[in-house]
């Protein structure tokens, strides 16, 4: 208790302290606590619980707005208890911490909490953050016949600290613009994860940053697979053929109804001799520009009327 309600980490510079207490005063939780306990002959075993919700360094929010989420979550998720909240502003990204006595004040009875609870507790604290604009991380589903996901690991990403689960977003937003193989590697390279992807090899296997190592199989949905991302992008090359397919034949029909002009022709509306007309110029190979691509329908971005 004592660390998460430093004062170099819940002090802003105008002065203003996150530290609040649900049921309690901040300034003496812990004497509230132990005397609680002590009340109803339950000083023992486990004291206290510890969750931290977490917002991403990209989220536009304020510490005083982070704050009165936690408040929020823990008024609705814990209102008979006990409950300490300490938002934390010395990160990257503002996170709050939560530390609940395991006795209830009003009932001296003991709360025991299961991994089962920080799913729940998600659920509110992911309506809370719609309902604040904010965004949340995706629901997540196991696949049958797919590795369930660690305790350890999930708290991680309610955390914000999961680097598998920073992986998998950055795979997923990647996808999202990479046409083939190639652009995904090299995109994926750029932003600081290293890809092996080879014909011989059964599996992708990612290499984060911080040098954490995973194989797709181990990222928790069946479309990471290696198979399942080559199938995509040979869905996408098909789509993409047929687009420009229709593109040379709309502008083959063009030409033919088009008034012939002579090669000599210098009109002011066209490019040099031989070219194509000045409003699409550009390199042998592109697409207008006003030409707008739409991507294949597929399991990573379904759209009505496919």
């Amino acid at each position: 208790m004592r660390y998460v309600a430093q004062k170099e980490k819940t002090l802003d510079r105008d002065g203003t302290r996150y530290l609040t207490g649900v049921n309690c005063v901040a300034e003496t939780a812990f004497q509230s606590f132990m005397a609680t306990k002590h009340l109803y002959g339950k000083a023992h075993d486990t004291f206290f619980y510890q969750y931290v919700q977490s917002f991403s360094p990209q989220e536009r929010i304020t510490p005083a707005e982070a704050h009165g989420i936690a408040l929020e979550l823990a008024e609705r998720f814990f209102p008979d208890c006990e409950v300490l909240i300490a938002t934390h502003l010395d990160t990257e990204h503002l996170h709050s911490h939560f530390i609940i006595n395991s006795v209830q004040p009003n009932t001296g009875k003991k709360l025991h909490f299961t991994p089962k609870t920080l799913e729940k507790m998600r659920l509110v604290s992911d309506q809370i953050c719609r309902e604040h604009g904010l965004s949340t991380l995706k629901p997540y589903r196991q696949a049958q016949g797919e590795k369930g996901i660690k305790t350890g690991e999930y708290r991680a990403a309610v955390r914000g600290e999961s680097w598998k689960f920073q992986l998998i977003a950055a795979i997923e937003d990647v996808m999202k613009k990479a046409g083939n193989r190639e652009d995904f590697i090299r995109e994926m390279r750029r932003r600081g994860y290293d890809v092996r992807w080879e014909d011989a090899r059964k599996s992708i296997t990612y290499t984060t940053p911080t040098g954490m190592k995973c194989r797709d199989d181990k990222l928790h949905e069946r479309k990471f697979r290696k198979g399942k991302m080559e199938d995509e992008f040979r869905i996408r090359r098909r789509a993409a053929q047929q687009r420009l397919r229709q593109i040379e034949a709309a502008g083959a029909f063009t030409d033919r109804s088009a008034p012939q002009r002579p090669l000599h022709d210098a009109h002011a509306d066209s490019g040099a001799v031989g070219e194509r007309p000045a409003e699409h110029s550009g390199a042998a190979g592109e697409y207008p520009r006003n030409w707008q691509r739409k991507r294949a329908c597929s399991h990573w971005q379904r759209r009505k009327n496919c």
